[in-house]
């Protein structure tokens, strides 16, 4: 498999997806694991359904969209909704909160997403949903941290800490899904298992750690709550039976004679156990006899309200040990629960009835330690009946209400009075839970931070790996062709020279293709690489058994054959000639193009790998000079005209640099007048011995090295500084100079900034500036510089085509193309025999210029004959030795002062 962006981008989506679906799963395991009966749920079974079911959706988004995940998106939307208008209408929520906000983020999230996974990815607008979800997925998960910092910790109806954690990862974990999906949108993302596993493994293995540390937590938390409600119902308990136990033994000490001792007993009592308010006698039929009630606890009303139990209910157990709620009291607040024991005395003819009044809310207030502060107990008194054990301000709460709540709590009957009584323990301040779950929330953290840097570190391995193969092969093969490299070719070469008994048997073919350059800038890269690809495989073909080939640079290719002779290679040229001539086929598209081929053989005698290379080069560049589509054997006089090649150019950068260059000009006369009516600045390069290499000589080997550029920057400046004398001699109102441009200069597209300074001296010094152009500009890039000739013209420069007629698609240059002067070639004027094929040429050429309204101007003028001619023809202008030859300017100067 290869490893690029998009594999690390899969890798990164599957672990979000699978990390995902394992934590649906643990967090079940956990939530069905850890008891039901808990203070707070380590993790709601909604929540881990949520989040597995969302997991599974990304996985099968990541292969292609399909309708159960059409049908899913629907779903969450329908969630989402319901979610969305039970929190808004249940009153539970406080848009004051940030909890609040926090609750409807998340449900307007759900729904983006559902209509997310409903929608295909192949319009743009859904991609920009999966992204801006995305992002809202980051927003929340980090409100959601924030909000774990800084928790309401408080608030009933607030989630557990462990429940917000984890729906922050898993809007951490969206957020990587939506974004990776909806860049990578065009193609499934693959599944790389080796490249998964380690990373899931870790993820794996932090998410049981977490969830166990948070379980861990929780059961600590209900142990520690189940030990408060234990302590709450068991001294409630001894505290009634205590009291119960009291009324019974002061009434057996009443004593019918002797009421002062009853009281004072009594007294004893009240003043002993606080909650008591007060204790009551009562006759045999029910009837109120006197009060004796605790002293600075409430006024006598309250106290008579309070303390006297109900008739009826004390009538039904005059005679026996019972006790009651007064119903009374708890709708009241003031619950009080009344002991009544039988007062039997040998002296009264009927028995008489005492009873107590305990204050249930005296007796529910507990102080509980540090330890268990963060727990509420709360008991149930009576059917639909709850009262607080430790918690202030006192209220009674029914049922329904208390469930409400306190949505997680601990249940359990305890024995009071022999009677099996409920009691409830919440948590009212989960502070405690907070911090262990920021404590446990480094270890996901780091589990996450080491699973993500698996993925990457992996992936980067696997890169690397990858990355050293190609750096192998690229060593050996070049990447286009897979053909061996240069240096390796240069290297098997050499060896061959220094392990082979005859050398001479030894031949290389050096292959360029021609005009491949037109093809790659015409049909783009790809297009060259494959012509590249298929030209490697069709040499290849072709090869004998022995020879390599290899891409030496750009479209050329290498060949060398071993234990051969001339007839074979001969033969094994024109075979390359035919195969490659053979169409190639690109896009429907028939390409065809030709080789030029050079061949030298290696020799015994001071030669080596580079030298046999450099000859078939050479050979190769002979083939090209011929026209191509050939191939030519290497000979030596080839690299004597190769090495002054080589000497002339270095020399030309030695005049280049020493300013050797010199401007001659050759006026330009009207045909009309005979006056000049401008100059032709033409390049001249004077020797220290006086003589003149010939621009014939040095011209073309600047233009094939490039130095044409900065020899024409050199001619521009001197004739810039030598238009104001220039325009002095001219005999016309306003004279024109005309300067050679070379095609060099537009491919390189420097051709108005070349002119940029000469133009502004011309417009200063009243001259029009020409400058000359051969139709090969046309033939190698005729619409950029149709462009540039456009815009030179609109700048007011004239453009005119030198040597016209000698190049190529003459007369189409004559409409179509912005020109203004055509300078017909001294070939044409040779011979003005009347009849012959030159005279008629030049008459229908001249005639055509003409009539398109063209300035015609005859170059070559050096009789009497070719003047005469030129003038019955109505030309424009004359330039030849007849008139003027190139001189320097002082020269030009002297002669018109004359």
């Amino acid at each position: 498999m290869t490893y690029n962006s998009r594999t690390a981008a899969s890798a990164a989506y599957y672990f979000a997806a699978l990390t995902a679906v394992l934590l649906g799963l643990i967090g079940s395991f956990f939530h069905f694991s850890v008891s039901q009966q808990t203070l707070i749920d380590i993790i709601p079974m909604r929540t881990t359904a949520a989040v597995l079911v969302t997991g599974l959706a990304f996985l099968i988004a990541a292969r292609r969209h399909s309708i159960i995940l059409i049908v899913l998106g629907v779903g969450f939307m329908a969630l989402a909704a319901i979610s969305l208008y039970v929190n808004l209408t249940s009153g539970r929520l406080d848009v004051r909160e940030y909890f609040a906000w926090v609750i409807v983020a998340v449900a307007i999230h759900l729904f983006l997403l559902g209509l997310s996974f409903a929608l295909s990815l192949k319009w743009r607008w859904v991609r920009q949903l999966w992204k801006f979800t995305g992002w809202l997925s980051l927003a929340i998960a980090i409100a959601i941290i924030v909000y774990s910092w800084i928790p309401n910790t408080t608030h009933s109806y607030a989630p557990g800490s462990v429940i917000f954690i984890a729906v922050a990862l898993m809007m951490l974990l969206t957020c990587i899904m939506m974004l990776i999906r909806a860049h990578w949108y065009r193609e499934p993302l693959f599944f790389d298992r080796k490249l998964l596993t380690p990373s899931v493994v870790v993820s794996l293995i932090t998410l049981l750690v977490w969830f166990s540390l948070s379980a861990a937590a929780v059961r600590d938390v209900n142990e520690r709550g189940q030990i408060l409600q234990g302590q709450i119902a068991s001294q409630i308990d001894s505290q009634l039976i205590e009291l119960r136990d009291a009324l019974k033994r002061v009434a057996s000490f009443k004593n019918a004679e002797d009421l002062e001792v009853f009281r004072h007993d009594s007294e004893l009592l009240l003043r002993d156990f606080p909650a008591a308010l007060g204790i009551s006698v009562h006759s045999g039929s029910g009837d109120f006899v006197y009060l004796v009630h605790a002293q600075n606890r409430a006024c006598e009303v309250d106290l008579r309200v309070l303390a006297i139990p109900p008739t009826n209910w004390l009538r039904s157990q005059m005679g026996q040990e019972a006790y009651s709620m007064s119903a009374t009291s708890v709708m009241a607040e003031r619950p009080v629960l009344f002991f009544t024991a039988p007062i039997i005395s040998p002296n009264v003819e009927q028995n008489q009835q005492a009873t107590m009044a305990v204050d249930l809310r005296a007796l529910l207030d507990f102080e509980t330690v540090e330890f268990l502060k963060a727990f509420s107990v709360y008991t149930e008194i009576a059917p639909n009946i709850i009262l607080p054990a430790n918690t202030v301000p006192f209220h009674v709460i029914t049922n329904d209400h208390f469930h409400q709540m306190h949505p997680f709590s601990i249940e359990h009957a305890y024995q009071i009075l022999d009677a099996p009584l409920n009691f409830y323990v919440t948590l009212h301040d989960t502070d405690e839970l907070w911090r262990s779950a920021r404590v446990n929330k480094l270890v996901f953290l780091i589990g996450g931070l080491v699973s993500f840097l698996l993925v990457i570190v992996i992936d980067a391995n696997n890169r690397l790996r990858q990355e050293e193969v190609k750096l192998k092969q690229l060593a050996t093969f070049d990447g286009v062709t897979n053909l061996i490299r240069r240096d390796v070719f240069e290297q098997e070469l050499a060896l061959q020279y220094s392990i082979s008994e005859d050398i001479a048997t030894t031949y290389v073919l050096f292959i360029d293709l021609d005009g491949f350059k037109t093809v790659n800038d015409t049909l783009g890269l790809k297009a060259g690489n494959h012509i590249l690809h298929e030209t490697g495989n069709r040499i290849k073909a072709l090869l004998p058994t022995e020879a390599i080939v290899s891409r030496f640079s750009s479209d050329e290719f290498v060949v060398m054959v071993k234990h051969t002779n001339k007839a074979l290679i001969t033969k094994l040229a024109g075979a390359f000639q035919r195969e490659l001539r053979r169409p190639y086929v690109i896009d429907d598209v028939e390409v065809v193009i030709s080789a030029s081929i050079g061949v030298a053989q290696a020799s015994v005698r001071n030669d080596s790998a580079d030298e046999l290379i450099q000859r078939a080069d050479i050979a190769m560049t002979e083939a090209k000079t011929a026209g191509g589509n050939t191939t030519t054997w290497f000979r030596k006089d080839m690299l004597a005209s190769y090495n002054e090649r080589l000497r002339l150019r270095t020399r030309i950068q030695q005049g280049l640099n020493n300013d050797e260059f010199r401007v001659h000009y050759q006026p330009i006369v009207s045909t009309k007048s005979g006056e000049i009516s401008g100059f032709e600045a033409l390049a001249r390069w004077p020797q220290n011995d006086g003589s003149m290499i010939s621009p014939g000589v040095f011209i073309p080997v600047t233009e094939q090295t490039g130095q044409i550029v900065e020899l024409t920057e050199q001619i521009l400046a001197m004739v810039s500084a030598d238009i104001p004398r220039l325009a002095a001699i001219g005999g016309e109102e306003r004279t024109y100079v005309s300067v050679n441009i070379s095609p060099l200069c537009f491919t390189r597209g420097i051709v108005i900034e070349l002119l940029k300074e000469i133009h502004l001296q011309a417009k200063e010094s009243n001259v029009v500036l020409q400058i000359e152009v051969t139709e090969s500009l046309f033939l190698d890039d005729k619409i950029t510089a149709k462009a540039t000739l456009e815009a030179l013209r609109d700048s007011g420069i004239q453009v005119a085509i030198d040597d016209f007629g000698t190049g190529y698609s003459s007369l189409s240059l004559l409409y179509k193309l912005p020109v203004d002067v055509i300078k017909i070639d001294r070939a044409f004027i040779s011979d003005l025999t009347p009849g012959s094929d030159a005279f008629k040429v030049a008459d229908a050429a001249i005639t055509l210029a003409l009539n398109l309204n063209k300035v015609v101007v005859v170059e070559g003028i050096e009789t009497e004959e070719q003047l005469k001619f030129c003038r019955e023809k109505q030309c424009h202008a004359m330039q030849g030795f007849y008139f003027y030859k190139p001189e320097p300017l002082a020269v030009l100067m002297n002669m018109q002062h004359r």
